[in-house]
């Protein structure tokens, strides 16, 4: 029988997006599924400034930004948050359930959950909150707050043995990893993927997969790379940020390089290159994992220390050295050759398609 399903999520850092994206493409051939984004909902102009200032924070202060993480990282301010701001979502989260009617609720979003909990009691006799906790061993206490949600599904055995402790009962934990779209389930042939994009494949290839908040150090990096001529390729994604992307086309690379934009083919792209230079976001790293790809960690959000040690631990990841951008640009070059490198690609290949986003549609079938 088809359910109502609610996905609520918000804008505030890609991770959160991707998961509910992830959610819903499993999902919808078998349930109503709405992606809502909650907190534009509840007011626009809250969320864009909200939003400016949480893009300003880490990109011109990332310093500050950890203090406020590490500060809110703490029961009595989840609920004061919560509790404070119950009468703007009170009437919204109300229009919401009377419009969908949903069956089940799936969060990607921690911030409102425990306010979204008490109101839904008060409107269904039987409601079913499904948390998604985005990111790997780094928790803030939102994501569990009161332990609001009937199930939690989170990215790793370690995050499900953390929350545990913390007081979330195992049966309520789901470890099937970060919710990727099903276009990562499938194998792609990197001959043909590098020969689409008009590239050799023959030589060893790096994918950029760049953070636009850390704009002026990845173009100082590029800007080195791109005096070097070697027999490497490389594939630079800058996302949607044109004027970066303007930037980086404007630079005059030795080497063979393809540069992209908002791209919609990062599946084959992760599977068609040899090596990845990335940030530790919930959505990156597991799309990494899942198409066993060796990665170079860049930048790292407070909320994002557990996913880089993660795969550090695992043996198919290690963070760039803090140097200039041109020992940077050299260790980049450089790694190729070296056992580091084979041993990334060892565990990487080992963890490939270790994924099980699929099951959630067997637990949504089988807790309703």
């Amino acid at each position: 029988m088809r359910k109502n399903i609610l996905i609520l999520t918000s804008c505030w850092g890609g991770g959160h997006n991707a998961a509910a994206i992830g959610v819903q493409d499993h999902l919808k051939n078998k349930h109503n599924t709405e992606i809502i984004d909650f907190i534009e909902f509840c007011n626009s102009f809250i969320n864009q400034a909200i939003k400016k200032g949480y893009i300003a924070s880490i990109k011109f202060a990332p310093k500050l930004y950890t203090k406020f993480f590490d500060s809110t990282d703490k029961e009595w301010q989840s609920k004061l948050v919560n509790i404070l701001s119950y009468p703007l979502i009170k009437k919204k989260f109300q229009d919401l359930v009377y419009k969908h009617n949903p069956d089940i609720i799936i969060s990607t979003f921690p911030l409102w959950n425990y306010s979204i909990r008490r109101i839904w009691n008060k409107l269904n006799s039987n409601p079913k909150l499904i948390t998604v906790i985005t990111d790997s061993t780094t928790i803030h206490n939102s994501w569990i707050l009161n332990d609001h949600s009937d199930i939690y599904i989170v990215t790793d055995r370690i995050t499900k043995e953390i929350i545990n402790k913390k007081g979330i009962k195992k049966e309520k934990i789901f470890d099937f990893g970060f919710p990727l779209k099903k276009v990562f389930f499938n194998s792609y042939d990197k001959e043909s993927v590098l020969e689409g994009l008009g590239l050799s494949k023959d030589r060893f290839t790096i994918l950029f997969y760049l953070n636009n908040n850390t704009t002026k150090r990845n173009y100082d990096i590029l800007k080195e790379l791109s005096k070097t001529e070697t027999d490497t390729q490389s594939i630079i994604v800058t996302g949607k940020d044109r004027s970066f992307e303007k930037k980086i086309k404007n630079l005059q690379f030795l080497s063979k390089t393809k540069i992209l934009g908002w791209t919609d083919i990062t599946h084959k792209l992760m599977q068609g290159t040899d090596i990845i230079i990335t940030k530790a976001g919930g959505a990156s790293i597991s799309e990494c994992i899942q198409s066993g790809i060796p990665i170079l960690i860049t930048d790292v959000l407070p909320q994002e220390e557990g996913n880089a040690k993660y795969v550090i631990n695992k043996g198919m990841g290690v963070r760039i050295p803090k140097k200039t951008p041109k020992e940077i640009s050299e260790y980049i070059l450089d790694i190729k050759d070296t056992d580091t490198y084979k041993n990334l690609v060892k565990n990487a290949l080992n963890l490939k398609f270790s994924n099980n986003t699929p099951k959630i549609v067997e637990l949504i079938n089988k807790n309703t």
